[in-house]
């Protein structure tokens, strides 16, 4: 099978990274292909700034790799390996090729109520299956809800996910983790008691985007959005 070729190109056994998708705090995103399985994959990559700046960056980037690979539920993104060469530490996951929400409210404009549902009962479905398990996702927003070419609603990017009933491990001051719009009070706080009710806050954002097109909570400074989220 021939691999597609384009800026970036790496190998990251047993993948292949070739087109740059996204980035956030923690590292990028590629798509990549498995060599072995000749399939189309997904790759995360640890930020190497982060990887030298503390061990302990690396130490959390595994741990919620395996919390992650360890919950299947059709409606949640797969992981599949997870590995390090030259440096690099990344992330195999499964690739779905389609849009996210945000992208299809950007195509479309503010989505029907039928549909909004569709897609908030396919996210739902996945991250029920996580809170079974006692795993908060902690990052829910529409760039995080995938819609597959041929309907299927998929959760992505467990980077944030945390067992709550495992030790976390190192403790790490990195700043408030989530995305401000999307944050529920108790992530303002850094609270120690974040459970299910923080992914219920951020579906609830998300399904006002897709049935408006804009944010519940209107953007601003870290601080102005604390105000209106938490005051």
């Amino acid at each position: 099978t021939r691999i597609p070729e384009g800026e970036g190109q790496k190998v990251l056994e047993p993948c292949v990274r070739y087109a740059k998708v996204g980035e956030g705090g923690m590292g990028a995103g590629y798509r990549g292909r498995h060599l072995n399985l000749e399939v189309d994959v997904a790759i995360k990559c640890l930020k190497a700034g982060l990887a030298e700046q503390s061990p302990d960056f690396i130490t959390r980037f595994q741990r919620e790799a395996k919390i992650a690979a360890s919950v299947h539920h059709q409606n949640l993104v797969q992981v599949y390996d997870i590995s390090e060469k030259n440096g690099v530490h990344y992330l195999v996951m499964e690739y779905v090729r389609g849009e996210t929400s945000r992208e299809r409210v950007s195509r479309k404009g503010p989505l029907s109520e039928r549909e909004a549902a569709r897609i908030l009962l396919g996210a739902a479905s996945g991250l029920a299956e996580a809170h079974d398990q006692k795993i908060v996702h902690r990052d829910i927003k529409p760039d995080n809800i995938l819609i597959s070419h041929d309907g299927r609603v998929k959760v992505s990017d467990l980077g944030l996910a945390k067992a709550l009933e495992v030790d976390a491990g190192p403790s790490l001051t990195i700043g408030v983790m989530g995305t401000p719009q999307y944050m529920s009070p108790e992530q303002w706080d850094e609270s120690n008691d974040m459970g299910p009710e923080t992914d219920v806050w951020a579906m609830g954002a998300t399904l006002y985007f897709l049935l408006t097109g804009d944010h519940a909570i209107p953007a601003g400074t870290m601080q102005q959005v604390y105000r209106r989220v938490c005051v």
